[in-house]
C-alpha cells in the first residue's frame, strides 16, 4: 500500500517515513565497476569447485536451466533486500530482519545474526581447507606445512577483512582473473581429449536436486549485498540493480 500511487498510499508513505528515525550513514566512495567486481568475486567461492560434478550428474539442459533460475531468484532477493535497506536505512541484514512487527522481529534478528556467524564461519574453513590443500600440492614447507599453510593464509587474508569496497576491489580483479585463468585452462585441456563416452544433455534424476543446492551455496551472497550497497557512491537502488545484472 504504501508504494502503491494512490493518493492514500502517498499519505501514509509520509506518515511511515515522519515517524521512523533517520539514520545518519556514510557517503559511498566505491563506483558501480569496483561492485561489479566485488560481486562477481563473491559469486566465486568455493562451492563453485561442486559444480561441474553437480552439472553431471543433472545433464546439460536442465542444469544451464538450474544456472538461470538460480541467478534470477538471487538477484530478485537482492532486489527486495536493497529497496528495504535504503527505506530504512539499515545495511546489515539482521538489523532490518528487525524491523518486522512485534517478537517477531526480535526472533528473526537473533536467528539471522547467529545463522549468518554459524555459516560465514564455515565458509572460511571451506576457504582454508581448499587454499591449503592447493598449496600443499605445489610447495612442502617441511614438517607441518599443513598448519604453516593455515596460520600463513589467515595472515594474509585477515587484512582483506578490513578493506572498504573499493579498495577491495583489487583484490577481487585478481581473483577473477585467477578462476579466468582455471577456466581457460580447463577449456584448453578438454580441447585436447577426445570424450569418450556421450554427453548427456537431457536427463532428470535425483542430480537436479543436488544441482539447485550447489548453485544456491555458490551463489548466495544476501548477507553482503547490504554492505556492498552501503559504499555505492550516489546509491540507489537502481543503481545497484544494474551492478547485480552485470553481475550475474
Amino acid at each position: 500500500l504504501a508504494s502503491s500511487p494512490c493518493p492514500y498510499s502517498t499519505q501514509l508513505r509520509k506518515h511511515l517515513v515522519g515517524r521512523r528515525p533517520r539514520r545518519k550513514v556514510i557517503a559511498g566512495r566505491a563506483n558501480q565497476l569496483q561492485l561489479v567486481i566485488n560481486m562477481i568475486s563473491a559469486g566465486l567461492g568455493s562451492g563453485i569447485f561442486a559444480l561441474p560434478w553437480s552439472t553431471a550428474g543433472a545433464s546439460v539442459i536442465p542444469a544451464v536451466s538450474i544456472i538461470g533460475l538460480v541467478l534470477f531468484l538471487n538477484a530478485w532477493t537482492i532486489s527486495i533486500v536493497v529497496e528495504a535497506g535504503e527505506r530504512y536505512q539499515i545495511f546489515d541484514l539482521g538489523s532490518l530482519l528487525g524491523k518486522l512487527p512485534g517478537s517477531l522481529g526480535r526472533g528473526a534478528q537473533v536467528v539471522c545474526n547467529v545463522i549468518l556467524w554459524i555459516s560465514t564461519y564455515l565458509c572460511l574453513v571451506s576457504f582454508l581447507v581448499v587454499i591449503t590443500d592447493c598449496i600443499s600440492v605445489c610447495v612442502d614447507l617441511g614438517a607441518h606445512s599443513r598448519e604453516k599453510t593455515i596460520v600463513l593464509s589467515c595472515v594474509l587474508i585477515l587484512p582483506l577483512c578490513h578493506l572498504d569496497q573499493k579498495r577491495l576491489s583489487m583484490t577481487s580483479a585478481v581473483t577473477v582473473l585467477a578462476t579466468l585463468n582455471v577456466f581457460w585452462h580447463i577449456a584448453a585441456c578438454l580441447a585436447q581429449v577426445d570424450i569418450a563416452q556421450p554427453v548427456c544433455l537431457l536427463g532428470f534424476s535425483w542430480g537436479l536436486i543436488a544441482m539447485f543446492s550447489a548453485m544456491m551455496q555458490s551463489v548466495v551472497m544476501q548477507m553482503c549485498v547490504l554492505p556492498m550497497y552501503l559504499e555505492l557512491k550516489d546509491r540507489t537502488p537502481e543503481k545497484f540493480r544494474d551492478v547485480t545484472r552485470v553481475s550475474f
